[in-house]
């Protein structure tokens, strides 16, 4: 299908533009949204470096962060575009709107003025635009967690419920990563044609470094659980398993990363001594690196996953690619992103996390990890081909 585009002499008559358009990635603490972005980013730009099949194509990069910050970051590519906007149509008040007046600061002001062919969002955002665009989705937490207040207050609620609904209604295609979830979309009205899959790419090198600096981990082995301080994540669930799970296995720790305010740090530290944990067993490492993330994770028991949302998730297939083992959330979604190959648990059980533990540092789940088939696993320069195949796919010749 490609090749049939390119081959086709209208090519010649027009140079095709394709705006990446990121949110996240200038929030490196935000979590899974601006970590899947620079997975992605890092994906797309290795895909059509130096590869004369997109010479035709003009790609701009559009994101909080300056073409220098991108670069720097993810790759010297001098013949991408790049610009910054410093907010959006959707979000904008009457000073923003003002401002705009004077200059290119809103994202779709500037979408507007390069008129692209195609936009990609490299996530679930709103944008006021009517050019083709895909989107990537990968849940609908509303939805899936209605009772919990991190979906609903102060406006939460509304925005989500208007997000979904203009992307439903504006997106040309939706990107997801599972059919549970392109399933899900279908039945919430989302048409089929518009619907395309492509699994979650993983991040990972399995880098086995003995000396980690300033965290004394290697001599007393640790599970690990790489999330965010946000309830739908289920700390607290997973701190009273643990605290059951320790009186027996007092030499193992648990160590959390991810960002975490003070508020919170202060309740998590009064609820490890409420249950009486050995405050010693609990380490919170807070925001990690990609280098030193893939150092602890590859030096871990392995994964603990008892997250209340998916369907994708990102940790459990790193920690596949890297052959720990997982033990994660019986969601359906999780079960086709990990192809069944891990164990399963139910994240609202106190006794079921604790097992969890336990099948973590036997020798059934050191087997396990090291039995994955992983063939089915995309890294992000596979993901980053993939999105722009389909992009291409899409575009449409015109005098």
């Amino acid at each position: 299908m490609i090749s049939n585009i390119f081959n086709n002499n209208i090519i010649n008559f027009k140079k095709y533009k394709i705006v990446i358009y990121l949110e996240q990635i200038h929030k490196e603490f935000s979590g899974g949204a601006a970590e899947f972005e620079s997975r992605v980013l890092k994906g797309i730009l290795n895909t059509i470096h130096g590869d004369k099949l997109y010479e035709s194509i003009e790609f701009t990069i559009i994101s909080k962060l300056s073409s220098k910050e991108i670069q720097k970051r993810y790759y010297p590519e001098k013949s991408i575009k790049f610009k910054k906007f410093f907010f959006k149509k959707v979000n904008s008040n009457f000073i923003k709107k003002l401002v705009s007046i004077f200059g290119n600061f809103e994202a779709e002001k500037i979408i507007n003025y390069l008129n692209p062919d195609i936009i990609i969002s490299l996530g679930p955002y709103k944008l006021k635009t009517d050019h083709p665009s895909i989107c990537i989705l990968w849940d609908l937490s509303h939805e899936d967690l209605p009772f919990h207040k991190e979906f609903r207050i102060e406006g939460e609620l509304q925005r989500r419920i208007n997000r979904f609904e203009l992307i439903k209604k504006n997106a040309s295609l939706i990107i997801v990563g599972t059919d549970y979830f392109a399933n899900k979309l279908k039945r919430f009205g989302v048409a089929s044609n518009k619907i395309f899959k492509i699994p979650m790419p993983y991040m990972a090198i399995n880098q086995k470094d003995k000396t980690i600096k300033s965290i004394n981990l290697v001599k007393e082995p640790y599970i690990i659980y790489p999330a965010n301080f946000w309830s739908h994540k289920n700390h607290y669930r997973l701190l009273e398993a643990f605290s059951n799970f320790s009186k027996s296995n007092n030499e193992i720790k648990l160590v959390f990363t991810g960002y975490i305010d003070r508020s919170k740090s202060l309740k998590l530290q009064e609820y490890i001594k409420h249950l009486k944990i050995n405050k010693d067993k609990v380490l919170h490492l807070g925001y990690l690196d990609k280098y030193e993330y893939q150092t602890i994770s590859s030096n871990s028991l392995g994964l603990i996953f008892p997250s209340l949302l998916g369907p994708d998730n990102l940790p459990p297939i790193d920690f596949m690619s890297m052959n720990k083992p997982v033990a994660l959330s019986k969601h359906e979604g999780h079960i086709e992103q990990t192809l069944n190959q891990c164990y399963y648990f139910n994240p609202y059980s106190i006794k079921e996390i604790e097992d969890a533990l336990l099948w973590l540092i036997s020798k059934e789940a050191n087997y396990n990890g090291q039995s994955y088939k992983k063939e089915f696993l995309i890294d992000p320069n596979r993901y980053g081909q993939e999105l722009i195949k389909k992009s291409i796919e899409n575009l449409i010749p015109e005098i």
